[in-house]
């Protein structure tokens, strides 16, 4: 955009109030939109994931030992119908929730309509549509037969846990934190691989258990590789800064479970597909570890990180909260065209100002 300012010859000194305003208006928008997959989670990862179901439409020879997933959005799909070579199937089929989660679309509440399905059948699934249409989800035929070949299960190499103790100015202030403590985590895993189902299809499910708190909670995901605990292993200034390098990120965030420093939480990964009813289950081992504590400069606890002695808080980088609230952001700092909307801003705002002392 300065290239297009110098080459057109723009002055703004020359031109009026309020052609100076269009001309502001007419190159913000001009300035290019990042695509979702470039943009980074900030407090909301944005629109809901469409609703989906799988198998997926066209899918042939499904095991008749196979569950119906679907994702819907904000809430849950209503008006499902289940037919069968056409003919809807009465009673319906018993639809469960796994729980919130995310896919490459946008997050969702995933839902299983359990089996067996009928062999050597065309079905098709259908939700009720805005204005009471029948709206086509997927449509599959299943196979004659089935097996029980087992697919490889989701490996989880390593794990880490922290809480965040927050001073109460930053909670509910625009920067992404919503309680005084919250949680994170870093997960490293492979996902699973289910026989006859392709990996865009496959829906796992992360499970955090403590058994000294009997607690369990879970988080679903398909279709993507790398889970939004919060950690970040550069530091860009958004978050919480860890001594061993890295940065926890109320932004970068999804899903913040509930966690209690010095307490031991198990994950686990189960993954599901096709066949599901017939395989063996598809379940990685459990890798435990201890929750640290951080208390967050300004948070007014003891400091350090719980269970070693630390005696100082850690920074929270752009430690201010923001004026408005959280939204999708570009996960990179101001570029040119920032610094260029913000100059001409405060241009505008002092030659308004000037013109106004001189009435």
């Amino acid at each position: 955009m300065v290239s297009a300012l110098v080459m057109t010859g723009i002055d703004l000194a020359t031109v009026g109030h309020m052609k100076r305003r269009a001309l502001v208006l007419g190159m913000l928008l001009a300035l290019p939109v990042a695509p979702w997959g470039s943009l980074a989670f900030a407090c909301s990862p944005g629109r809901p994931a469409p609703t989906a179901a799988f198998p997926a439409s066209g899918a042939l020879s499904v095991s008749p030992q196979s569950s119906i997933f679907i994702v819907a959005g904000n809430t849950a799909p209503a008006g499902l119908t289940l037919r069968a070579n056409g003919a809807p199937i009465s009673p319906p089929p018993t639809i469960s929730s796994l729980g919130f989660g995310l896919t490459p679309g946008g997050p969702g509440t995933f839902y299983r309509l359990a089996g067996p399905l009928q062999p050597s059948t065309d079905y098709s699934l259908e939700v009720e549509g805005a204005a009471g249409e029948p709206v086509e989800l997927t449509h599959f035929s299943t196979a004659a037969t089935y097996d029980k070949t087992a697919g490889v299960p989701p490996t989880i190499g390593s794990l880490r846990l922290w809480r965040v103790h927050y001073p109460v100015s930053l909670v509910g202030a625009g920067g992404c934190v919503f309680s005084e403590y919250e949680g994170y985590f870093a997960l490293d895993f492979t996902p699973g691989s289910v026989p006859g189902t392709p990996d865009a299809e496959v829906v796992s499910v992360l499970t955090l258990s403590s058994m000294q708190l009997g607690t369990t909670q879970s988080f679903v995901f398909q279709g993507i590789t790398t889970l939004p605990g919060g950690f970040r292993p550069a530091v860009d200034g958004d978050g919480v800064v860890l001594p061993e390098g890295g940065e926890l990120s109320a932004s970068a965030a999804l899903w913040k479970p509930n966690l209690e420093p010095g307490r031991t939480f198990c994950a686990s990964i189960t993954s599901y597909g096709r066949n599901d009813l017939a395989a063996p289950l598809l379940q990685s081992p459990s890798v435990c570890a201890t929750v640290l504590g951080i208390e967050a400069a300004g948070a007014g606890g003891a400091g350090g990180m719980a269970g070693t002695g630390g005696t100082g808080a850690y920074p929270i980088g752009n430690d201010v909260a923001s004026s408005g609230g959280c939204s999708v952001a570009s996960g990179h700092p101001p570029g040119a065209g920032d610094l260029l909307i913000a100059g001409l801003a405060a241009t505008l705002l002092a030659r308004r100002r000037r013109s106004r002392s001189q009435l």
